[in-house]
């Protein structure tokens, strides 16, 4: 493969992740309260995340 190709390759790819990342953080935010209290925001943002990764779709 010649160097372009594999430069290209490599600006895809991290375009796409780039776009996947920027997705799930406004999926995350959405399902946020809009407007948390300071001291419990984290909370539920971590409670929320281990809900999706155990259950493999939002509550």
């Amino acid at each position: 493969m010649s160097p372009e190709a594999i430069i290209v390759i490599i600006v895809v790819v991290s375009i796409g992740v780039l776009i996947g990342f920027i997705a799930l953080m406004l999926r995350v935010a959405s399902k946020l309260p809009s407007r948390p209290s300071a001291d419990n925001s984290s909370n539920e943002l971590s409670t929320q995340l281990t809900q999706h990764d155990s259950s493999g779709s939002w509550p």
